[in-house]
């Protein structure tokens, strides 16, 4: 058996047969009135819808601009006085005075606050205040000595003086005394107590008497009668001091042609 008459033969037996509920025709055909009244009714009810929204949209667009002209708004702050020409005209706006600010345009006023640092100076601190003395340099001593000191050095000058000169230099120094070499030569000895109390001149100085080193012992006689002869030399009273004038030969009595081969100003010991 083919194919085709298998499928004739299912198709013709009684039992694939479905049979109709009774009124099942009218059924369908009512529900199919029913759906097509409901899309009437829902295209009807969308076109009055648009309807009603292109009317109202066109009654908003012309009342656009045709408010009431007393609703204008004032400038703040500004009195509007309004004297109607008959009952009927309308009030017109006065308009604001001309450079006064719009309300639009009013400035915004921002508080702001500087602030300053608040710095405290730097405390000067000044040195303590101390009494100098000058140390301008004296001009160096000259070829000549007197019984009162040797130039801008004196007899019983005070150490803090004779310092100034600034023809001073430290030697050698002691607890009570102190010797100093000169600026140019020689040198003077200081004492705490008395001050300067010796002066030797450099090679080449005379006393004003004229007596130096080389001066034979009849000069010194001569230039000091009342010289006193001890067993290094002579010492001869001059002003403030005297001259100690010492010979190389320490045996006394000394003659005359002995010569002094150093000398110096003195006043006590120092």
């Amino acid at each position: 058996m083919n194919i085709d008459d298998e499928l004739r033969r299912l198709f013709e037996d009684d039992r694939l047969d479905v049979s109709v509920r009774p009124g099942a025709e009218d059924a369908v055909t009512a529900g199919a009135s029913r759906l097509k009244r409901r899309r009437t009714a829902i295209a009807t009810t969308a076109g009055a819808l648009t309807m009603a929204t292109l009317v109202g949209g066109g009654i908003a667009l012309s009342g656009i601009g045709q408010g009431d002209p007393t609703d204008i708004a004032k400038p703040p702050d500004q009195s509007v006085s309004v004297t109607p020409s008959s009952p009927s005209s309308f009030a017109q706006p006065v308009p604001p005075p001309v450079g006064s600010p719009s309300p639009t345009s009013a400035p915004r006023h921002t508080s702001s606050t500087t602030v300053v640092p608040t710095t405290t100076p730097p405390k000067t601190t000044h040195p303590p205040t101390t009494t100098a003395r000058a140390t301008t340099k004296a001009a160096t001593p000259g070829g000549t000595i007197s019984g009162s000191g040797w130039g801008a050095l004196k007899i019983g000058m005070s150490k803090d003086d004779a310092l100034a000169t600034g023809l001073l230099m430290v030697s050698s120094e002691g607890t009570q005394c102190a010797s100093y070499a000169v600026s140019g030569g020689g040198s003077v000895s200081i004492s705490t107590a008395n001050g300067i109390t010796g002066i030797k001149p450099r090679s080449g100085v005379r006393t004003t008497e004229g007596i130096g080193v080389g001066s034979t012992v009849a000069q010194v006689k001569a230039a000091y009668p009342s010289a006193e002869e001890f067993y290094g030399g002579y010492t001869a009273k001059a002003g403030a001091g005297s001259f100690i004038l010492r010979i190389d030969n320490a045996d006394a009595p000394h003659a005359d042609t002995e010569v002094i081969s150093e000398y110096e100003l003195a006043a006590g010991s120092c």
